[in-house]
């Protein structure tokens, strides 16, 4: 059976040779489909209708490799935490889906899946099959960027979808991919994150990455200042904290007032967000614009830039 593996989960296999500023510690898949994904988002590469190469995802590369290949190379390996799979919509995606997840748990590795909607029936299925968190990409903060981005289905059937997942997994294991920088305000993007957060939800930040091939590319990445901000906020809310006293709207924008519980947690809030144990180094950025720091040792490194990147958006 075929599957895609991003490029440094290949090389963290050793069955390629990459040199890597930070490595994986989660081993990323993707559903292997030879023309694509069958839904529209503006975005993506892997959808149908764009003409971006089919073996990118975001800025990585995703070989094609046959599944019995790798399965070996993940039984007993200590350096691999988590497996990520992540659905296409295609002919028969379910059923491979689910056959694909029970042959990755087999391994014995957390097990994470990222997935379109379906019903609870094949949640359920999944879950037997043995994956332990679910991925939900709504990408978009409101029901008008959703629209616009070309998502499939429906902004309500993603929102009951969540439910599903949560009455499944449990609250906190379904994680809401947000991508920050599709055209929404600032004030509109922190309240989808709270909003997640009161359904039981967790918020997995990703920044909008233009890629040759799409409708996107020629659109201006996100204000880096701005998505500091929301790194801030999304940890405080990840961990139960109160924001509102922290936070000051203007102009639909969002800053932050200096308060020592954010100040002592920033080097928590800059790493990549999502299930335990990701981390998808470069994944949205280059090493030379960092949105999501893939480690501490680079946030260590890069703190008083990053204190830079968040100054303009702090008040007193």
């Amino acid at each position: 059976m075929l599957i895609r593996v991003s490029q440094g989960s290949l090389a963290m296999l050793g069955l390629t040779k990459l040199k890597m500023d930070a490595e994986p510690s989660t081993i990323y898949f993707l559903q292997y489909s030879p023309g694509g994904c069958k839904a529209s988002c503006a975005f993506c590469t892997q959808a149908r209708v764009n003409i971006g190469s089919k073996d990118f995802l975001s800025r990585i590369i995703w070989p094609r490799v046959r599944l019995e290949d790798i399965l070996g190379r993940l039984k007993g390996n200590t350096r691999v935490k988590r497996v990520c799979f992540q659905a296409v919509i295609k002919d028969d995606f379910i059923d491979e889906a689910i056959e694909i997840s029970r042959r990755l748990s087999s391994t014995g590795i957390p097990l994470s899946i990222a997935i379109t909607p379906v019903n609870r029936e094949v949640l359920y299925s999944l879950y037997e099959a043995g994956v332990e968190r679910l991925g939900i990409g709504l990408d978009a903060a409101t029901p008008k960027i959703f629209r616009n981005v070309n998502k499939p289905y429906t902004w309500e059937k993603y929102l009951d979808f969540i439910r599903d997942g949560l009455a499944v997994f449990g609250e906190k294991k379904v994680h809401i991919h947000l991508i920050y920088g599709l055209g929404e305000s600032e004030e509109e993007f922190l309240r989808a994150m709270k909003m997640l957060y009161k359904m039981g939800a967790d918020v997995s930040l990703f920044s909008f990455t233009p890629i040759r091939g799409t409708p996107l590319a020629n659109a201006p990445q996100p204000s880096i200042s701005g998505y500091r901000v929301m790194q801030v906020l999304r940890f405080m809310l990840s961990t139960g904290q109160e924001i509102d006293t922290i936070v000051k709207l203007c102009g639909g924008k969002v800053y932050l007032k200096r308060d020592p519980r954010w100040l002592r947690n920033i080097h928590k809030a800059v790493l990549t967000s999502g299930c335990p144990w990701c981390n998808r180094p470069f994944y949205n950025e280059s090493p030379r614009m960092i949105y999501n720091y893939p480690n501490m040792d680079l946030v260590k490194k890069n703190m008083d830039k990053i204190l830079r990147e968040l100054s303009a958006r702090v008040v007193d």
